[in-house]
C-alpha cells in the first residue's frame, strides 16, 4: 500500500470519527439538574396492599407515572424529623421549576405550598385535579427546590415538611429522581401511621428546565479531532495538486 493511500485512509477515518463526535455532542442529553442531599432517613419501596400506595390518579397522568416507572415497589429516599435540611436540590443556576399534581389519598387537608409565599397555595388535595400544573418558579442559585408540604390534621394544628428544611413530627417526605430534569415528591402525613405509611397522601411531579435551554456537553471538546481530520484532507489535496503539476511540467 502506497504512502498516499495510507494518508488518504487515515484522513478519511479521522474525518469520519470527527463527524461522529460532533453528532454525538449534539445528541448529548442535558446535564442533571437535580440531586438528593444527605443525610437521609434511608430508602423504602412503595408498599402494595389495600392500604399501600394508591393515590387517586387517572387518565393520562396515570400513564405518565407508568412511563416514568413509578408505582408499587418503586424505591424512594426518605426525609423525616431526624434528617433536617435534606431533600431535593438544584445543581445548576438559573433554573425554572414546575410542579404537577398527580394525586392524593388522605383524609387530612393536605396542601403543597411554595416556600416564601405562604399565601400562594400550589395545590390542595380536596380541590386539585390530577394533571394540574403550577409554576414555573425561578431558582437562580444552587438551592433546595422551593416547596413544602403542610398537613392540617385532626389535632387542631398544622405540621410542615419543608424540602431542604425542618420536618415536623409524624411527617415524612419521600423523593425519587426519575431523570436529569424530572423528580417525584411523595408525602406521608402520619395520619394512619404505621398502618397507612403509604406515601400517597400527596404525589407531585417536579420538572426543571434551564433558563438558558438544555445544558449540553461543550462543543470545543470535539473540535481538535475535527480539525485534525480537515487538516489531513487538506494535506492530501495539496499532495495531489503537486503531483499533477509535476506530471505536466
Amino acid at each position: 500500500m502506497s504512502r498516499i493511500t495510507l494518508v488518504r485512509n487515515a484522513s478519511a477515518l479521522c474525518a469520519a470519527v470527527a463527524i461522529a463526535s460532533l453528532m454525538s455532542v449534539g445528541a448529548t442529553s442535558a446535564a442533571p439538574l437535580f440531586s438528593l442531599s444527605s443525610p437521609d432517613a434511608g430508602n423504602l419501596n412503595l408498599p402494595a396492599g389495600p392500604t399501600g400506595f394508591n393515590p387517586a390518579v387517572s387518565g393520562p397522568v396515570a400513564a405518565l407515572m407508568v412511563s416514568d416507572g413509578v408505582g408499587i415497589g418503586t424505591s424512594i429516599t426518605l426525609y423525616n424529623p431526624s434528617t433536617p435540611n435534606g431533600g431535593l436540590f438544584i445543581t445548576s443556576q438559573n433554573v425554572n421549576v414546575t410542579f404537577q399534581f398527580l394525586g392524593a389519598e388522605a383524609g387530612f387537608n393536605n396542601q403543597t405550598w411554595q416556600v416564601g409565599s405562604p399565601d400562594s397555595i400550589l395545590f390542595t388535595n380536596f380541590s386539585a385535579t390530577s394533571g394540574d400544573v403550577s409554576g414555573p418558579v425561578a431558582v437562580n442559585a444552587l438551592a433546595a427546590v422551593p416547596f413544602f408540604f403542610r398537613s392540617n390534621g385532626g389535632n387542631g394544628g398544622s405540621d410542615d415538611a419543608v424540602n431542604g428544611g425542618p420536618i415536623d413530627l409524624n411527617l415524612t417526605l419521600g423523593l425519587k429522581i426519575i431523570s436529569d430534569s424530572v423528580a417525584y415528591a411523595f408525602f406521608d402525613d402520619g395520619g394512619g401511621s404505621p398502618i397507612d405509611a403509604d406515601f400517597d397522601d400527596v404525589v407531585i411531579r417536579i420538572t426543571a428546565i434551564s433558563q438558558g435551554g438544555p445544558e449540553l456537553t461543550p462543543l470545543p471538546a470535539a473540535l481538535p479531532l475535527f480539525a485534525s481530520g480537515l487538516a489531513g484532507m487538506g494535506w492530501l489535496r495539496w499532495r495531489r495538486k503537486r503531483k499533477t503539476a509535476k506530471a505536466f511540467a
